[in-house]
């Protein structure tokens, strides 16, 4: 079993992180906004604390930007997993922009 901590609060996750159970993290965009710090600057913290999957949703709206967004955070740690909305719409449209 994986235990993975759903939270963008660094503090938190360093906490947690001395105790041995993160075997990786979820984050989604109302939790980073409530850390009231940059998006990146968040996920490449936790991106150094975690060795496991640390997971990062896009906030752009269209494909073609969320697809830019997504390359973007795809570089921030090869731990970084990024998370994109599906719907069937969607799919169709990321697809495309592609």
């Amino acid at each position: 079993m994986k235990f993975y901590l759903d939270t963008a609060n660094v503090e938190v996750i360093k906490r947690v992180a001395r105790l041995g159970l993160v075997d990786g993290v979820t984050t989604d965009p109302s939790l980073i906004a409530k850390e009231g710090r940059d998006f990146k600057v968040i996920i490449e913290e936790i991106s150094s604390l975690i060795p496991g999957p640390i997971s990062a949703e896009v906030i752009a709206k269209s494909a073609s930007d969320i697809l830019k967004e997504a390359e973007a955070i795809n570089e921030w740690g090869s731990n970084v997993v990024v998370r994109l909305p599906m719907t069937e719409r969607r799919v169709g449209s990321y697809a495309y922009a592609r």
